[in-house]
């Protein structure tokens, strides 16, 4: 009797399959005669060579995996190696020669950029000019006449070679901002934003309506919030519009005083427009007004120095801790 003859005797058919108890899952092998030359052990080698016939060969060894399907055709081949990717996807046409290298991005896209150039004489830095007018209609006399003065200024300027900014505050829009810092003590950010643009200007206009032989309370608060030195050394050209040329003293008994205490440098003409001043009849005596005051203005901001480097830093003065401390140890 064969070895095979012997496993078959002893399992069955059902020796193979979870139902009848086989030799890989628990049956009862019997060992086979000794003439044999074999022991159940052979009989179970050769299950297992007959498995290895079964699976080995014909199913995934040599056409489904190893030949045909990924080893020689489709993926090592055509797919990667020679065709998609290797050579013309991305190595020769795609990107490497002319999309990025050649054409996109490296030579014409990120060249070094020229140095910025200022249209201005001597390439100076353009000078900024703020305009501050309380006038709470829209339009109002009083943003008329700072923007009048402005365009003076800024021809007196433009005639020496300086390139001027020009920014109109209206007090109008702050009214909110303002009255919310009297109560709270400091600036929201859009009042933060006009206060800085004043403290940060080469040059001031500062127009207000005269109500009661003053200026109003919206002109006069905005000044109340802002810093007290903002203002020092800063060419200032003060001027007021009113109902009657009666109110014109109102610049030199209530604008001139204040401004001269935050220490400002004030032109020496102001100028007062009158309902009567803008019409055909004063129109040429307030335009004289307004040349002298803006010619003023420009020649005190062009022979002072910028602004930027007027304002006191806030910390100069401070000494670093490091230092403190290393003055406690030696006894200083």
């Amino acid at each position: 009797m064969s070895a095979y003859e012997a496993a078959s005797a002893e399992f069955g058919d059902e020796g193979f399959t979870p139902s009848g108890g086989s030799a890989w899952f628990g049956g009862k092998p019997t060992p086979v005669d000794a003439e044999d030359g074999f022991g159940f052990s052979a009989g179970l080698n050769v299950a297992a060579v007959g498995s290895t016939a079964g699976f080995a060969d014909p199913g995934y060894a040599d056409p489904g995996f190893a030949d045909s399907g990924f080893s020689d055709s489709s993926y090592a081949d055509p797919g990667f190696a020679d065709s998609s990717y290797g050579d013309s996807g991305f190595s020769d046409s795609g990107y490497a020669d002319p999309g990025f290298a050649d054409a996109g991005f490296a030579e014409p896209a990120y060249a070094a950029p020229a140095p910025p150039q200022h249209p201005e004489a001597g390439g100076a830095a353009p000078l900024r000019l703020v305009a501050v007018t309380a006038g709470l209609g829209q339009p109002s006399t009083a943003r008329i006449l700072a923007d009048r003065l402005a365009d003076a200024a800024r021809a007196r300027l433009g005639a020496q070679g300086r390139q001027v900014l020009v920014e109109v505050l209206e007090l109008r829009d702050l009214a909110l901002d303002i009255a919310g810092a009297m109560v709270a003590g400091f600036p929201g950010a859009k009042l933060r934003a006009a206060l800085d643009a004043v403290e940060g200007a080469d040059g001031l206009i500062a127009v207000s309506p005269i109500y009661t032989a003053s200026y109003s309370g919206l002109f006069k608060s905005f000044f109340d919030v802002l810093d007290k030195d903002g203002l020092t050394g800063k060419p200032t050209l003060i001027a007021a519009t009113g109902g009657t040329a009666r109110h014109s003293l109102a610049l030199d008994h209530a604008l001139r005083p204040m401004f001269a205490y935050l220490r400002a440098f004030i032109v020496p003409t102001a100028v007062f427009a009158a309902s009567e001043d803008w019409a055909s009849a004063g129109e040429s005596s307030l335009n004289e007004r307004i040349e002298r005051a803006g010619s003023e203005l420009g020649d005190l901001i062009a022979a002072t120095p910028a602004a930027a480097g007027r304002r006191r830093e806030e910390f100069e003065d401070v000494v670093p801790f490091e230092q403190r401390m290393a003055a406690l140890r030696s006894g200083i």
